[in-house]
């Protein structure tokens, strides 16, 4: 077993104790200021001690706090020097504090002489000590090196409890021992001092633990004699414990022996009429008896003692807790026994007027019989405690504590109904709680008890008393009331007038200051000025004067056109109140909303005349917001004509035009669709198009002019215009032919490509967050070729990426559309939809076409009209230079028609041989981390103050309280210069995140820590085991399996780890790969296609891994369609997963698979497939057969067998058929993880566990 204690190390040299401590234990102790503390494990023989050991430095200091430390001891080892007489007398003195604290503290007397050996004799030294000292161990000119008897000395006598013994010298202490026994005996004798008796039996106890050790024959006549001894002070239990293991029959004897002088003991506490003691003693007894000797009638008579001493002591209740643990019979029998016993004490009580004590016992005693059936000794108890009641009626009577006398009465009824007693008459006591009642004005009760009278005559006197005293009671109150109320009104009445004239007062001077800041033109200040007073007087509830106010304050917010000011204060006005104002001050409204119209900018406006036409409408003040609502529209037709004159570009034709249409739907919401015209507009929008030369927009918009005469002008113009414009464009045609790009414009889109070509890690970091958003269906469309489906899901980014202003990302999205539209050859359809997209840009329509993305687009588009396809590919490659997804980058090299790259054989064996130089480096690495003893040590003594909650919590798994355990003790063990176990627990910290997080994360804080104590870079990051923690990260982001297990087991060889620590590390490293047969030697060209085949698995697997996410998120919806199923298809499969006919299993999924295909439903048959493929794999099907089954599934299936082909159930049997027939072990804990996610039934889990 292993103990925990702690010992102190004490004397008069406290800094010669701290030297022999550090020599004896090889280490410097942790210094605590008063003392010295280190931590030892000692072996016990069989156990295992884990030591505190504190060395005191100065025991006459106060401050050490020596008092307190010795209390919280288990074990003392004082160094003495016995030349020195000072030494001696503080001993005596500390042995004296020792000895005071009650439990048993095992002391070591050490003498030592730091000069040097005593010159004394040992043997007459340590005779002196045992003569002395009974109870102390000593050891003389114990050298440091042999500390550890002393210790293992103290060990014992802690473990057993016991004086010090050391074994080695025993046998001289043996005949001292005899000596000391028959010293005390005959002082014993002689002086009649029976506690000389104890001490001679402790020296006779301990002579007879020697003999024991030494296997003397009067081993047991010695033993005899302790028992003996101990006997004659009545400890029969040491005496029986002794005789244990030496005669079972005179221990017994002893063991009876202490039963009955417990008795004997009850019996004198019984007689001292210590009751309550007496009984304890009785139940130790009857307890001792049962369990230790089984005797059952001293038992039984305990227990009948310890009942009658608790019924003494007026303690039933204890008395019946007892008789819960007796058999029934025995219960009732005690119970009538002590009947006459209970109500004994009952009477004691009355007569010592202590009425409330015997009504509790009385009701216990009531519960307690009337639970056995007693009924004949419960009707005694019932009239006793009736008797009880009246006493305690009549003193709450006398005291006037009428709730309790009302109570009391109750309780006395009630005993006489329940148990059949004739009802007391208590007439006399119940006519003065009456009157103390109706004294009080309490009709209710005092009702109650007047119809419990026996007594007629009583009743209809008290009874006519009591309506006598109520009326008196209600004129009185009614008088009162009226009065009240009188003396309330006055003085409200007072407090009202008083009140307004202090509210009118206050308020003409705030008006008055409001009005000196409005004269500053400062009308903000002004309305706060006001509101302060409005939020005073609705804290104090004047809601009329509150609403006056805010008013005022409205006004002034009105003249200033503080129009935001106004809406906050405006809704502090009741609902009256608003409608009311909105009325009074509409023509204000207007005219300053007026002038607000043409003092700000539109926008401005725009803000304050909706929220004005909101607070109308909802008062219902339609006709009013129509107005407010004219005004809109005009500020609205005035803005569209201001932008559509102050510029000539289609930005401000945009603008315009949707101005007006603003216009016309406030004219639909408000003004009911009242017609509007726009003449003006229109015909200046129609200028602008003229000027631009887009003469087809100029007709669409003239065609919306009203004025005819205006209409037919513009018409001409127009006419006038086309006609000149068709001549110029039919002479151009005739004279230029179709020309080459020039020059300059193909510099300047490669040297877009160029500077693009910086940002595309940038970009691409942009688009990444877009991918599930709004680019998975495209994605997973490529995947199938469905490239018309591509096209609407890319054409639906670019809307939301010029909706959310992201014009880069934007034009990367319209630049995959050209690539789709390639593919396709459809280029006219591109150049439509990319003039659709411009017009419906507006004003973003020049930034858009800026961005690279769509410049290069526009520029293949011209370079297509061209026809020369070399010069069309050429432009087409700028697009490398696009942050493009894998799988666009696939499309584009296929219309570039490229090749996906692989690795050259060079390349794989370079990296081989890479990883191979790591392992080497991380092995010469751990040959500089030493493991030596003194280490070991180390981290086990620093283990409770830097690593024990860090220990708990990872055996718990804990892990995110261990990760912080161990970081949090980073810093301490770095401040204190103990760099290896702060790299320890660093290693620990990262192992753990790797566990609950990611190795990115790990990498990170990893980065984090290590600039945090950059200035420790020498004594802390260049440290070994550093280094090998880097190669752990590298070799698990690089999945270098074989790489992380090397490392791993590394550092698991050579640094100082506790159990859980090791247990921790070797979870995370995979399970050992199966040795692989040695290859025959290869040639180049057999290595190069062997290599190939591996990198062509690893793309099939990161393409799985890519379609992992889609897989997981269908989980719970494909397992619930399939769960509805469940009956109708899988009935005969479930029946033979259940009998485990693998071969029989694989064939029904086959035929299943082949059902679900006819009915389209390829998503389910697809996993059919795969399970069937299982199932085969199971009953050791070979893998050509199941391929071939594969291949036959998918040429049934004609135009769909491309698209099922590439789904991931398909893909998924497809790459494991791969692993197993080419014994690609690496791969093998990766298939676990692609069956991990899909949807099985209960059942079908079991196909998942196959052996590759």
């Amino acid at each position: 077993m292993r103990y925990i204690f702690k010992i102190l190390l004490i004397g008069l040299d406290g800094e010669g104790i701290s030297f022999y401590a550090l020599r004896a234990l090889g280490e410097e102790g942790e210094n605590k200021g008063a003392y010295f503390e280190w931590y030892e494990e000692v072996n016990a023989f069989d156990d295992i001690c884990d030591l505190e050991i504190n060395a005191i430095t100065d025991i006459t200091n106060i401050d050490s706090d020596f008092d307190e430390m010795l209390k919280t001891a288990d074990g003392v080892i004082y160094f003495i020097n016995p030349l020195n007489k000072e030494e001696i007398e503080i001993f005596n003195s500390i042995i004296h504090d020792v000895r005071s604290i009650k439990r048993n503290i095992p002391i070591i007397l050490m003498y030592y002489d730091l000069q040097g050996i005593l010159p004394l004799s040992v043997n007459k030294l340590l005779e002196d000590t045992w003569l002395e000292y009974l109870d102390l161990e000593a050891f003389v000119n114990l050298q440091p090196r042999e500390f550890h008897q002393a210790l293992q000395c103290l060990c014992l006598a802690m473990i057993s409890g016991d004086t010090p013994l050391n074994i080695e010298n025993a046998w001289m202490r043996f005949p001292i021992y005899i000596q000391l026994a028959n010293i005390f005996f005959k002082k014993a004798e002689k002086e009649e001092k029976p506690e000389l008796y104890f001490f001679a039996a402790q020296a006779i106890k301990k002579a007879a633990t020697i003999a024991d050790i030494f296997n003397k024959e009067e081993y047991y006549i010695i033993c005899e004699q302790a028992a003996f001894l101990y006997s004659k002070v009545n400890l029969y239990l040491e005496a029986s414990q002794i005789l244990q293991n030496v005669d079972e029959k005179k221990a017994d004897n002893f063991k009876r022996l202490y039963a009955e002088s417990m008795v004997l003991e009850g019996n004198k506490l019984f007689n001292k009429r210590k009751f309550v003691q007496s009984a304890k003693q009785y139940l130790a007894a009857a307890q001792w008896s049962a369990i230790e000797i089984r005797d059952s009638n001293l038992m039984d008579e305990s227990f009948k003692l310890a009942i009658n001493s608790y019924i003494s002591a007026c303690s039933v209740e204890n008395a019946f807790n007892i008789l819960n643990n007796l058999p029934h019979d025995q219960t009732l029998l005690i119970l009538r026994e002590v009947t006459a016993k209970i109500i004994a004490a009952a009477d004691f009580l009355i007569k010592e007027e202590n009425y409330i004590l015997a009504r509790v016992q009385l009701y216990h005693a009531i519960s307690m019989y009337q639970q056995e059936g007693l009924f004949d000794d419960l009707e005694r108890f019932a009239n006793k405690q009736i008797k009880v009641l009246i006493s305690l009626l009549k003193i709450y009577i006398k005291e006037e504590q009428r709730k309790q006398a009302k109570q009391t009465y109750d309780e006395i009824i009630n005993l006489s109904e329940t148990y059949n007693v004739k009802k007391p008459d208590v007439d006399s006591q119940l006519k003065s709680l009456i009157t103390q009642f109706l004294d009080n004005l309490d009709f209710s009760n005092a009702t109650i008890l007047i119809n419990s009278l026996n007594s007629r005559r009583l009743q209809r006197e008290l009874t006519a008393l009591s309506s006598k005293v109520e009326d008196e009671n209600k004129e009185f109150m009614k008088k009162q009331i009226e009065e009240n109320i009188q003396k309330g009104v006055d003085v409200l009445n007072s407090f009202i007038e008083y009140e307004l004239n202090i509210f009118k007062e206050i308020n003409t001077q705030i008006i008055k200051e409001a009005n000196q800041f409005i004269e500053d033109n400062d009308y903000s200040k002004a309305a706060k000025h006001v509101k302060a007073q409005v939020e005073f007087l609705k804290r104090v509830g004047r809601e009329e004067i509150h609403n006056e106010m805010i008013k005022k304050a409205l006004d002034i917010l009105l003249v200033g056109k503080e129009f935001d000011q106004f809406f906050v204060s405006y809704y502090d006005l009741s609902k009256k109140a608003k409608k009311i104002y909105l009325r009074n001050k509409l023509q204000i409204i207007l005219e300053k909303l007026n002038e607000f119209v043409k003092e700000r900018n539109f926008e401005r406006v725009e803000d304050v005349i909706i929220n004005f036409i909101s607070v109308f409408r909802e008062q219902l003040l339609y006709e009013q917001s129509k107005e407010v609502s004219e005004i809109f529209v005009d500020s609205i037709k005035s803005e569209a004509l201001k932008i559509a004159k102050n510029n000539n570009t289609k930005n401000a034709i945009d603008t315009s035009l949707r101005l007006i249409n603003k216009a016309k739907e406030i004219s639909l919401m408000y003004l009911d669709n009242r017609k509007l015209t726009f003449d003006e507009i229109y015909e200046r929008i129609t200028e602008i198009y003229i000027e631009l030369d887009e003469l087809p927009s100029a007709h669409a918009i003239l065609n919306m002019i009203e004025n005819k005469f205006l209409k037919t002008e513009l018409n001409r113009k127009i006419e006038k215009l086309e006609a000149k414009k068709s001549a110029t464009e039919a002479k151009k045609a005739e004279e230029s032919s179709r020309g080459e790009i020039s020059k300059e414009r193909l510099s300047i889109i490669k040297n877009k490509a160029r500077e693009f070509r910086q940002e595309k890690d940038e970009l691409l970091k942009q688009r990444s967050p877009y991918r599930r958003r709004y680019f998975k269906d495209a994605l997973m469309y490529f995947d199938k070729k469905d490239y018309d489906n591509a096209n609407n899901s890319y054409k639906e980014s670019v809307n939301r990426l010029i909706d959310g202003k992201r014009l880069n990302l934007a034009g990367v999205s319209l630049a995959i559309i050209l690539l789709i539209y390639l593919k396709q050859n459809k280029f006219e359809d591109f150049r439509a939809y990319l003039t659709q997209i411009k017009n419906e840009l507006g004003s973003l329509e020049k930034s858009f076409s800026e961005t690279f993305s769509v410049s290069l687009v526009e520029y293949i588009l011209d370079i297509e009209k061209l026809g020369d396809d070399i010069k069309l590919q050429e432009s087409i490659e700028f697009m490398e230079n696009l942050p493009f997804y894998e799988e666009e980058i696939s499309l584009l090299n296929v219309i570039l028609g490229k090749s996906l790259k692989t690795l050259e054989p060079e390349d794989f064996e370079r990296e081989i041989a890479e990883t191979e130089i790591k392992k080497e480096n991380c092995i010469e690495f751990s040959k500089n981390i030493p493991k030596e003893k003194k280490e070991i040590s180390k981290r086990k003594l620093m283990k409770n103050s830097y690593w024990k909650l860090a220990l708990e919590d990872l055996s718990n798994k804990k892990y995110e309280v261990a990760a912080d355990d161990y970081k949090d003790s980073i810093p301490k063990l770095l401040e204190k210069k103990f760099y290896r176990q702060a790299a320890l627990s660093l290693i620990l910290n990262m192992f753990i995140i790797i566990k609950i997080k990611d190795v990115f994360t790990a990498k990170t804080q990893l980065k984090v820590i290590l600039t945090k104590y950059k200035e420790l870079k020498s004594n802390f990051e260049d440290l070994p085991e550093i280094k090998i923690l880097k190669n752990i990260l590298f070799a698990l982001e690089a999945d270098k399996l074989e790489l992380f297990n090397l490392c791993t087991k590394l550092l698991i060889d050579k640094l100082v780890l506790f159990e859980p620590e090791i247990s921790f590390m070797e979870s995370l490293m995979p399970e050992e790969q199966k040795s692989k047969p040695i290859e025959e030697k290869l040639s180049r060209k057999e290595l190069g296609e062997k290599r190939k085949f591996e990198i062509t698995t690893v793309q099939k697997f990161s393409k799985l891994e890519r379609k992992m996410g889609d897989v997981r998120r269908e989980y719970s919806e494909f397992l619930k369609q399939r769960n509805a199923m469940k009956k109708r298809y899988y009935k005969d499969v479930i029946i033979l997963l259940e009998s485990k006919s693998y071969n029989e299993i694989g064939l029904e999924y086959f035929r299943l698979a082949q059902v679900l295909s006819k009915r389209r439903d390829f998503r389910t048959s697809s996993l059919m497939v795969l399970l069937h493929g299982l199932a085969l794999i199971k009953s050791d099907e070979s893998p050509q057969k199941i391929r071939s089954n594969l291949n036959n599934y998918l040429d049934s299936l004609g135009l769909n067998k491309q698209l099922v082909k590439d789904t991931y159930y398909i893909s998924c049997v497809d790459f494991i058929l791969d692993v197993i027939s080419n014994k690609m072990d690496n791969f093998f804990p990766k298939v676990r993880e692609l069956l991990d996610i899909i949807p099985l039934f209960e059942e079908e889990i079991q196909l998942t566990e196959i052996n590759l």
